[in-house]
Order: C-alpha cells, then sequence, then structure tokens
C-alpha cells in the first residue's frame, strides 16, 4: 500500500498533506486486518470489521474517506495487468451514512471583529477563505505566482491537482493581497523567514489563533462555509457555486442552497388559531 501512495505522489496524482493521510488510513487498515495478510486474501467481512470495530472512534464522515482510501486502493491493486488481488473486497461493503448538517456560516460583525484584530498576514488569509472560499490546503499552497494582477485572477491547486481560476474582484481582499505581496514577483505567497513556505499546520494554526484573540471560535473551514453560504442567498446557480469552490460533485453544493433560519422567518406564515382575548372573554 505504500508504494501504490508514493507512485501517486510522484505522478503528481496527490499532494504532501493527501500523501500523509493515505498513509495514515492504510496504516489503520493493515493494523487491523493484520501484516500477514496478503492483499489477495482480505474479504468483505474483514474491511466490514475494521468499518465497524477499527474505526468506531471516529465520525461517520472520516469513517467513509478511511474507506475511500482502501476502496481506491484495491481498484488499482485489481487493475488488468497488475492483477495483485483477484476482487475488491470494499465493493461489498455498504458506506457509511453521513447526516448533511447546516453549513456554519460566520456573522459579518464576527467576520469583522477577526479581521480586524488579526495581523496582516492572517488577515489576508482569512479574507482569501471569505471572498473565494478557499481551502486551507489551497491557501497553503498559493504562491505569488499564481496571481495575475492585471487579469485579477487567482489560479488556486485544488483537491486531486485540480486548478481553478478565481477573478479577484473584491476591493477588500484586492487591497489585502497588494499589501501583503508588495513588489515581489515569485516565490510562497506565505514565506518563512528562510524564504521556504510555512507549513499546512502553521497556517491553520494562525487561522485559528486569530479567532480566539478577538475572544471567538471560529473554525478555518467556517471562513469557506461562509463565503458558500452568502454566495447561494446572493442567487449564485448552484452548478457556478460547485465550479468556483472546486467540488467533484453538484451534490457536494447543494447544502449551500437550502434555506437558512432567517429565510425560513421570512417565509413563515403568520398564523394564530387561537380567538383573541376579547372574543374568548365574549
Amino acid at each position: 500500500m505504500t508504494a501504490w501512495a508514493d507512485g501517486r505522489l510522484r505522478r503528481h496524482e496527490i499532494n504532501q498533506l493527501t500523501r500523509r493521510n493515505l498513509g495514515t488510513h492504510t496504516r489503520s487498515f493493515v493494523e487491523h486486518i493484520g501484516r500477514d495478510i496478503s492483499v489477495d486474501d482480505v474479504t468483505t467481512l474483514d474491511v466490514e470489521d475494521w468499518l465497524e470495530h477499527g474505526l468506531s472512534h471516529l465520525r461517520a464522515s472520516s469513517r467513509k474517506v478511511y474507506l475511500s482510501t482502501i476502496r481506491c486502493f484495491y481498484c488499482w491493486a485489481t487493475a488488468p495487468g497488475r492483477a495483485l488481488a483477484a476482487a475488491n473486497p470494499v465493493d461489498g461493503v455498504a458506506q457509511p451514512k453521513v447526516p448533511r448538517p447546516l453549513p456554519r456560516r460566520v456573522p459579518t460583525a464576527v467576520a469583522g471583529a477577526v479581521v480586524s484584530t488579526a495581523s496582516e498576514r492572517t488577515a489576508t488569509m482569512i479574507l482569501l477563505a471569505l471572498h473565494l472560499g478557499l481551502r486551507v490546503s489551497e491557501i497553503h499552497a498559493l504562491r505569488v505566482e499564481h496571481w495575475d494582477r492585471r487579469e485579477c485572477l487567482l489560479l488556486v491547486h485544488g483537491k486531486g491537482s485540480k486548478e481553478r481560476a478565481l477573478p479577484v474582484a473584491n476591493d477588500e481582499l484586492v487591497a489585502a493581497l497588494s499589501a501583503w505581496v508588495g513588489d515581489r514577483q515569485v516565490g510562497p505567497l506565505w514565506p518563512n523567514p528562510f524564504g521556504a513556505p510555512l507549513s499546512y499546520s502553521h497556517i491553520r494554526h494562525l487561522m485559528t489563533t486569530a479567532t480566539h484573540a478577538a475572544g471567538l471560535h471560529v473554525r478555518p473551514h467556517d471562513w469557506r462555509h461562509t463565503m458558500a453560504s452568502d454566495a447561494a442567498a446572493g442567487g449564485m446557480p448552484v452548478h457556478v457555486l460547485s465550479e468556483w469552490l472546486g467540488h467533484g460533485s453538484l451534490a457536494a453544493t447543494t447544502i449551500y442552497a437550502r434555506a437558512n433560519a432567517l429565510e425560513l422567518r421570512q417565509w413563515a406564515p403568520a398564523r394564530s388559531y387561537r380567538p383573541p382575548p376579547e372574543a374568548a372573554a365574549g
């Protein structure tokens, strides 16, 4: 399984972060079924037992991701010409059912409080998530040359090495990027003192700490939820929003099109079933 993940990294199908995640998933699987069992001897019952007992401490959404990794590995292992296994034991395993909660939207006043008190660097990171809906991993991967100032476009490297060009048309974001980038033309957007890019975990820590400093608790991914929720409420078509966010399917985007509490309140019927007090007294 290590060779499979390393091969995907060499072919640039995945990045280093995804490679580490695949390693975590496959180690969990191997440790549960036993290192002495060959790839071809694993059964559907083995996979189901791992899913039920080996991953019982994880949420359904995490178990689904772990299972997807093992499914992908066996698709690779059973491919013609490779045939490391006769069949994919994951094919007969039901996907964990994941509830679809409403996205967590950050109120405008809260967002303003965090951005106003954060450092220039961290505020720029948060504004990229708020205005463009970028994931933390996408913010981490940004380089100075990814921003085309003339065309006002930002090249974003998303999941699965997919690229998308997003318009940088918001004055607040343009001003923040301009101030942070300065006259730099190339290099990581978030360099450390030695010129190398900051790590993913460091960027996530900066974004989280900024909310705590403002006396709040906002997860880094909530900024992306906020952008998507506001765009959907503003009328952006679901298929456009899906492309903007870099989703692999429309199903992942439709959650943002669901009515929020404010919209529901606006449409709530003003009904009353009890008679007025005067009528009841009469």
